[in-house]
């Protein structure tokens, strides 16, 4: 399982490639691209888009972001709008070979997404790519790096506008790593003293607290000075972070990694969640949580709810 997307206590959607046997018990080649929990159970479901050659593909997507229970956008490669059912709009953003509609080159694969609304959405992931969609068209932005775009986060600021933060980095070798700003288009580049280079995930409530983890959990309180590491957390690698506030926030990690900080103490949980594997993504709304990820090749899917 690669991402996961609550929309209420009743309707959370996971991303993912599962493979299961056929009605008569044979290994089924295509590919399960969603999971639904409905409230009471968690059922599979294929996903179809036609490519750009005519054909029909099954989509295997590894990044979702659900604005409602009918705007749901999946990425992988191209973006997909799924309306709970089915694929309603397919845009591919790669030039494939005899489909030169893409805004990206081959290598340029997005296979991260967010966004707050159909209007205002970002992916990004390979090589740098990155690009935006105002709700009618889609614009690629310039970040002027090679390093893979593993996380991107966003929230209006105390003006009402976007602050949109990336991280970037080559999670296993010594290639280095970037943190930018998107505002109005354009890429700045932030302080990156105080980081290892191994960065995998950002998460932020603008102007109160912002954090980034990988190899180590690092925080700051402001863009424009060093980020500190905490030292007292176990040291498996951090995938992923998520809050509803500065004191409500979730990380997930290696080896079955989930903390909890409530504004003074983190709570670690992996004495529940210990697995082999890991969870590569969480999503935490409210009271409720959920991390997907693998374990010994086999998909895996927490819930907590307090």
């Amino acid at each position: 399982m690669y991402d996961v997307a609550i929309i209420d206590e009743n309707i959370i959607w996971a991303v993912g490639e599962i493979y299961m046997k056929d009605s008569l018990g044979n290994p089924d080649p295509h590919p399960y691209g969603l999971i639904n929990w409905n409230g009471h159970e968690w059922k599979v479901k294929k996903i179809i888009a036609k490519n750009p050659s005519g054909g029909n593909s099954y989509i295997i997507p590894t990044g979702i972001v659900a604005i409602d229970q009918l705007n749901i956008w999946l990425v992988r490669g191209g973006v997909f709008l799924f309306n709970g059912d089915s694929i309603k709009n397919t845009y591919w953003l790669l030039n494939y070979s005899g489909y030169n509609g893409g805004i990206f080159n081959n290598g340029e694969i997005p296979k991260r997404i967010w966004g707050d609304s159909s209007k205002n959405l970002f992916v990004c992931r390979d090589k740098g790519a990155l690009a935006f969609y105002n709700g009618s068209s889609w614009q690629r932005i310039n970040t002027g790096t090679d390093l893979d775009i593993n996380d991107i986060w966003g929230q209006k600021n105390n003006s009402g506008e976007y602050e949109i933060l990336c991280i970037a980095s080559d999670k296993f070798t010594n290639k280095g790593r970037r943190i930018f700003r998107i505002q109005n288009k354009e890429v700045t580049s932030l302080n990156e003293d105080g980081l290892s280079n191994s960065l995998n995930t950002i998460w932020f409530i603008h102007d109160k607290k912002y954090y980034i983890g990988g190899d180590g959990l690092f925080s700051n309180y402001s863009l424009h000075t060093n980020w500190i590491r905490n030292n007292d957390l176990p040291a498996y690698y951090k995938t992923c972070i998520r809050g509803n506030d500065i004191n409500d926030i979730i990380v997930s990690g290696a080896f079955g990694l989930l903390l909890h900080y409530n504004g003074e103490s983190w709570i670690n949980f992996q004495n529940i969640t210990y697995i082999n594997g890991a969870f590569s993504k969480v999503d935490f709304k409210g009271n409720l949580l959920c991390a997907v990820g693998s374990n010994d090749n086999q998909a895996i899917i927490v819930m907590g709810k307090r």
